[in-house]
């Protein structure tokens, strides 16, 4: 009489859409799985076989390839971490013996409690963000006082949590988050989205408290008004690691360049070390005839009014020029022997081909656009 097929209970995690089967799953069998949902595997001793390994993951798809582990382990009362472990970013927890791991449901509740608060969280900071591009107006205003409260009401839940030292206080949490987020954080996103903006949505990577005054600076700079079409959005193919540069056909060789609001505080070093750059090279007599820097003529919060070399391109397409090849050996040979920082800054920077180098046809030089 042939033993029965080994089974797989499956717990559900709150949210999720896995559901339990009562189908056996046999060793080459699957177990799709969603997201982090979390599956423990349960052998009969009859069903081991020392031949497979105990589990294994799909690289490819979120699969669950169960097998058997070793017969010999599971005698001595334990599966080696090498074996009984699943290792994934699926969320799967390993096992170190056969009697399935006991769960403590107070953690299980502020676990999901805490998912909640997290997700609404995240849709009250999409909220503030958001209300930084609209036109300002009652509706707005009556927005920012919606979503003040909903942020504290979130504060007040995960003070709550952190106090449950029960699973239905901590379920009580969780239901409260669950409904603060659909009927108070969702319905706020789409009432936002109705509110006519006053600045592109590309502008969601500045800080809004500089929006206004670079507007004012931006069209001016264009040669337009904020009616103009397109006058307030960046030009494609000349965002950096640390902002955007803006740039205008009526001032072709300068640009404003406006910082993340991520790279803000490396903003003032970045400037100065630019500035000390253009003070590096006019000192070198011989360094002027081959780098040159782009000037910097106003600075701001958040931007910079700077030189631009509209035909200019980056020195690492060009280095096959022998004449870029010759301007760069020579500035190398006017930096020999400097070594205060600057110097050997921009000695790096030729020697690496720098991103932050480029070579002018027109000047016939290699031009320095970033020192960071």
């Amino acid at each position: 009489m042939s033993s029965p097929e080994p089974k797989v209970p499956v717990k559900k995690d709150k949210g999720s859409d896995l559901k339990a089967s009562d189908t056996p799953l046999r060793t080459e069998d699957s177990l799709q799985v969603n997201g982090d949902v979390r599956a423990e595997v349960l052998f009969p001793l009859t069903q081991l076989s020392s031949t497979k390994s105990p589990g294994s993951i799909d690289a490819d798809s979120p699969t669950l390839k169960v097998a058997q582990p070793t017969l010999d382990a599971l005698h001595m009362g334990e599966v080696p971490k090498s074996e009984g472990t699943f290792d994934h970013d699926f969320g799967f927890g390993g096992f170190d013996t056969l009697d399935e791991v006991e769960k403590d449901p107070v953690a299980e509740e502020k676990s999901a409690a805490t998912r909640e608060l997290d997700d609404t969280a995240r849709m009250v900071n999409l909220l503030t963000v958001g209300i930084g591009l609209k036109t300002p107006g009652d509706g707005l205003e009556k927005l920012k006082v919606i979503v003040a409260a909903v942020l504290q009401e979130i504060s007040q839940l995960r003070s709550s949590l952190a106090k449950a030292t029960k699973a239905v206080e901590a379920e009580g949490v969780f239901t409260a988050a669950r409904e603060l987020k659909t009927s108070r954080a969702k319905p706020l996103l789409v009432e936002l989205a109705r509110l006519p903006d006053a600045y592109p949505r590309s502008w969601l990577e500045f800080s809004d408290q500089f929006h206004a005054k670079f507007k004012s600076r931006l069209c001016p700079f264009r040669g337009g008004s904020e009616k103009t079409p397109d006058i307030l959005k960046p030009n494609s193919g000349f965002r950096g690691g640390e902002g955007q540069l803006f740039l205008s056909e009526k001032n072709p060789k300068q640009a404003l360049k406006r910082w993340f609001t991520t790279q803000l505080p490396q903003m003032n070093r970045s400037v100065t070390l630019l500035l000390d750059a253009r003070k590096c090279i006019d000192g070198n007599k011989d360094l002027q005839s081959f780098l040159e820097i782009v000037d910097v003529f106003e600075h701001e919060n958040d931007w910079i009014l700077r030189g631009f070399d509209p035909d200019s391109i980056p020195l690492q397409k060009a280095i096959q020029d022998q004449m870029v090849i010759t301007c760069k050996e020579k500035a190398l040979s006017a930096l020999v022997g400097k070594e205060d920082p600057i110097s050997t800054e921009l000695r790096r920077k030729l020697e690496g081909n720098s991103a932050n180098l480029h070579w002018s046809p027109t000047l016939k030089k290699i031009l320095v656009i970033d020192m960071m």
